[in-house]
């Protein structure tokens, strides 16, 4: 057990480290975007992003999470999910292409990038279902390198489109697109180097499929509550509204950083707790942490924000109001992250796809009708109430099920500041033994 959690403390160091510069280069990404083909341009991307991301989550099929438990409990068993992984792979990319062929999905894109995004989608799915092997041998260097290699590969590709070859078409995002993730997979071969082999999987590799469409349903449902007003504004309003509506949201979600990470954290150690009593403690210090650091960040993005906003360039200045009714949402969503964590470590998850389900309509249903009416302000409005509809019902199933009460989530205690030292000391510790 003190081996496991050295390497699992070890693995969270590095996600910290490299999710630093995950963050850094994204947002590069989207100012170069945003700089060079305006609104327009980071309306597009936004919505190419979103769709590969939709298509690649229900295209999952729960490889993903098969992949990560087959190998964490038998290492053996990597060549034969691996053989899962391309088999689905290019099941899901032939279905995308006939789809492509018909879907209003794909109307955004001229028809030569329609292949391309077909290929980008089927050599995505098979990065993620690859990235989860790693992740299932405790490979947490080479995890996160991926990350930072399609980032980093997609701004040196638009830079040399945009300035070597001279291309100004807001259609060469695609194929930049393109570009990083051959990078990507490239790079994801070579850490696998050893072990890649195409064929028909086993039986038993198949069967490992039923234990990853357990949280199938959920990550799509929890996509599609993040995500599904990206494609209502596109819809009703255009990409240079999502081009506004986009950075708002990027700009948003930077709060989210801290408490993903201490959801790695948290996962492991409510699992693993031997008492109920550990496990529901770790819980409520965590939610008050997360909430005393939102507080602060929120408040740092109302007084920064037009800052911030106005490095992108003039005209996404307008994007400052629909930040300010996102910032609430963004701020209880955050909070729902650790309490996610705790119901997924306790093995209570359809307490949390009814969450996200339930927030998922009001979301759907308000935004059908704010959007027409108010605009990308009406979507970040709806946001809120959904994230926070959320909220309410985790922190409602929380105290129903373990007895605690309001105050022990979101009052500052004594003990906390050693807590969270305690925490720190435990990644400083493992440091060693991770470089």
């Amino acid at each position: 057990m003190q081996k496991w959690s050295s390497r699992f403390s070890s693995g969270v160091l590095i996600t910290l480290i490299t999710r630093g510069f995950h963050i850094l280069l994204a947002f590069c990404n989207k100012l170069l975007i945003a700089r060079i083909f305006g609104v327009g341009g980071i309306g597009f991307f936004t919505y190419l992003a979103s769709f590969i991301g939709v298509a690649t989550t229900i295209g999952d099929c729960g490889v993903l999470r098969a992949n990560i438990y087959a190998v964490a409990r038998n290492s053996g068993m990597t060549r034969q999910m691996i053989k899962l992984s391309f088999m689905v792979a290019f099941l899901v990319g032939g279905l995308t292409l006939v789809l492509s062929l018909q879907s209003s999905l794909f109307k955004a894109f001229i028809p030569s990038s329609k292949i391309w995004i077909v290929i980008s989608i089927t050599m995505m799915l098979i990065v993620i279902y690859l990235r989860g092997i790693l992740l299932g041998k405790q490979k947490f260097l080479e995890y996160n390198l991926i990350d930072l290699a399609m980032n980093g590969s997609f701004l040196i590709s638009i830079l040399f489109l945009t300035y070597v070859i001279t291309i100004r078409d807001v259609q060469e995002i695609v194929y930049a697109y393109f570009f990083s993730i051959i990078v990507t997979i490239c790079i994801t071969f070579f850490f696998l180097r050893y072990e890649l082999k195409l064929g028909f999987p086993s039986r038993e590799a198949i069967r490992y499929l039923g234990v990853g469409s357990r949280g199938y349903l959920l990550n799509i449902i929890g996509y599609l509550v993040i995500r599904s007003d990206i494609f209502l504004v596109q819809f009703y309003l255009g990409s240079y509204s999502v081009g506004l509506y986009g950075v708002a949201v990027a700009v948003a979600e930077m709060i989210w950083i801290f408490p993903s990470v201490i959801g790695q954290i948290l996962f492991p150690k409510i699992a693993h707790a031997r008492d109920t009593i550990s496990q529901v403690a770790t819980t409520e210090y965590i939610v008050r942490l997360v909430t005393l650091i939102g507080l602060i960040e929120v408040t740092v993005f109302v007084l920064a924000g037009k800052f911030l906003l106005n490095i992108f360039g003039p005209d996404f200045m307008k994007s400052y109001t629909p930040l300010l009714f996102l910032l609430p949402g963004i701020f209880t969503m955050s909070i729902s992250q650790p309490l996610g964590s705790y119901f997924a470590g306790k093995g209570y998850p359809p307490i949390v796809i009814l969450a996200a389900g339930i927030s998922f309509l009001v979301n759907l249903i308000i935004n059908i009708i704010l959007i027409p009416r108010w605009g990308i302000i009406g979507a970040s409005f709806s946001t809120s109430i959904a994230y926070t509809i959320h909220l309410i019902i985790l922190i409602y199933a929380f105290i129903h099920i373990t007895k605690s009460n309001w105050k022990n989530l979101f009052i500052i205690k004594k003990d906390d500041s050693k807590f969270f030292l305690n925490i720190i000391f435990e990644l400083i510790k493992s440091k060693k033994s991770s470089f």
